[in-house]
């Protein structure tokens, strides 16, 4: 069998929310056979050729020409190819804390196999900006803004899509988007949609595949980036704003989510800047 394969490994940095491992194209043969224990990284798959068996977290299905599969981070999964009918397939394997927050927000997060979705130019054109050459931190954001594309076409798809949200969770999801700098209970919640607590957090849960809560950390932890890379404030201040309990407590959520603490996201980001900007000068 051969791959024409782009590897990524060497140009990752832990505090970019998306970070893509590898990219190609694999024309298998009957050998090829992948295995991974508890996944370090998201799979998302397109077979334009072939069939293939893949299991995942004790579910099994066949993916055959024209399926997407995604195998999420933490899985435990093995995909392997027909031997008198193998795959050929593009492919795109990564990981951050934006597809954590993503694939749940669209309802994907027990979806491993779409059959008959038609991504093969979109697979290509991730393909193609992998290849482009260049910063990572570049090609990383493009593939991103690709990968995001997929989750959005893989979600309607599925009946997950933003026709079928209802008006209800729509509105507490706006209503969270607005609060990051506030204090919100779910009594607060509920009193938005006129429903009681349980209801609220279960419908928004059924919608978006997270709890309300959760969903209200994610937007914090998004405009705590924007902060820590754009303004001055004391990480203190900023957790403080953000209506954290008390700055330790943030620099662990940070720190859970981005791989490193606050602080080092910031000079990290910094860094990236005086380096963008030293390209400029002769």
């Amino acid at each position: 069998m051969t791959e024409d394969i782009v590897n990524f490994a060497g140009l990752w940095r832990g505090d970019l929310p998306f970070r893509t491992e590898m990219a190609g194209v694999s024309y298998c043969d009957g050998s090829y056979r992948i295995r991974r224990k508890r996944s370090p990284i998201y799979v998302f798959e397109y077979v334009e050729r072939g069939e293939g068996r893949v299991r995942v977290d004790g579910r099994e299905f066949i993916a055959r020409a024209g399926d997407v599969y995604l195998l999420p981070r933490g899985s435990d999964h093995e995909y392997a190819s027909s031997r008198t009918n193998p795959w050929v397939k593009m492919w795109v394997n990564a990981s951050g804390p934006l597809l954590d927050s993503l694939i749940p927000l669209y309802g994907l997060s027990s979806v491993y196999h779409v059959p008959g979705y038609d991504a093969h130019m979109l697979f290509e054109r991730i393909l193609t900006a992998a290849r482009s050459g260049g910063d990572a931190r570049d090609i990383f954001g493009r593939i991103a803004l690709l990968c995001h594309e997929l989750l959005i076409g893989l979600a309607a798809r599925v009946g997950r899509g933003a026709a079928d949200v209802s008006e209800e969770a729509e509105a507490l999801r706006g209503f969270l988007d607005r609060s990051v700098e506030s204090d919100v209970s779910v009594a607060d919640m509920a009193a938005r949609i006129y429903r009681s607590p349980s209801q609220t957090i279960r419908l928004f849960r059924e919608t978006y595949g997270v709890t309300p809560y959760r969903y209200l950390i994610e937007r914090r932890m998004d405009a705590a980036r924007l902060m820590l890379r754009d303004t001055s404030l004391p990480v203190k201040q900023i957790a403080y704003r953000l209506r954290f309990a008390d700055e330790h407590y943030f620099s662990n959520q940070f720190r859970l989510r981005a791989g490193v603490t606050p602080t080092a996201y910031r000079a990290g980001e910094r860094r990236g800047a005086g380096r963008e900007a030293g390209k400029g000068k002769v």
